[in-house]
């Protein structure tokens, strides 16, 4: 029988050179996007949980000397440590704005007054179309989810809700952002490349990053290491990104965390 890491196509998104680099790393930072990546889409976003095989082996890479592993995730942290309080890893809420750096001990950033009613207005300005089941405001942003919907409702409700929103992020300075599955007002100033940028500095000397995710938002964490390690986007052959390697899809996941501890774990046990 052909094991599925070998089979055609398998990790072949990943440099093969990555993983000597990454071997010989004194220090490795992994940072985790959390739906599409650690677990797949769904509608009721509730119902997104980690496939049991990629939290089983990714234990292991937590428990290793050699690897920081962090999930950075737009997400509130309350939401993330539902699902992953029992990992033991650090956990980023909110692109950046929230941060769970030990279990238990959260820390809320300072959001100003002047972009939290911005927030407020444009939630209120679209909840009247009966889109209110749609919306999910955050401290620092508010989502507009349209995943599940028919394409062409999903686009007019896009549509019609970027013209509303688009008056508002240029009064505020508010980031108007598409992203996979809805349209992101949020509060300039605290995102994923920052994140990582932030969790380096606390980190070792000569740490080698590693940031894998799916959406857009991603983007900024791929351009924080470009050059210093090594970014994976989980998408189409196709889509533009800065990340040097690439992943099909988060059914990928479990094969690389598998591959990492067979060569890295290897490496630090010797």
């Amino acid at each position: 029988m052909t094991d599925p890491e070998d089979a055609p196509g398998a990790l072949g998104g990943i440099p093969a050179s990555f993983w000597t680099e990454a071997r010989a790393a004194e220090h490795r930072l992994l940072s985790l996007d959390y739906d599409g990546t650690l677990a797949p889409f769904r509608t009721d976003r509730h119902e997104a949980v980690p496939f049991p095989h990629s939290m089983t082996t990714l234990s292991k890479i937590v428990r290793s000397a050699g690897t920081t592993v962090a999930v950075v995730s737009g997400r509130p942290v309350e939401e993330l440590d539902a699902f992953l309080g029992g990992l033991g890893v650090m956990l980023v809420g909110e692109c950046g704005w929230e941060e769970m750096l030990s279990p238990g001990v959260m820390i809320a950033h300072h959001v100003d007054p002047w972009h939290v009613a911005a927030l407020d207005h444009a939630t209120d300005s679209v909840a009247s179309r009966l889109w209110s089941r749609r919306l999910e405001r955050k401290r620092a942003s508010v989502m507009l989810h349209t995943r599940g919907l028919p394409t062409g409702e999903a686009a007019k409700m896009l549509e019609e809700c970027e013209s509303q929103w688009l008056a508002i992020a240029a009064a505020s300075g508010l980031r108007l952002t598409r992203v996979d599955g809805g349209l992101e007002l949020r509060v300039p100033g605290r995102d994923k490349g920052t994140t990582v940028e932030e969790i380096l500095r606390r980190s070792p000397a000569r740490t080698f990053p590693v940031h894998i995710g799916d959406d857009v938002a991603d983007e900024e964490a791929f351009s924080a290491i470009e050059g210093r390690g090594l970014g994976v986007r989980i998408a189409e052959p196709g889509t533009p990104t800065r990340a040097r390697g690439r992943l099909a899809s988060w059914i990928d996941i479990p094969l690389f965390f598998r591959r990492w501890v067979d060569v890295i774990e290897r490496r630090d046990a010797s």
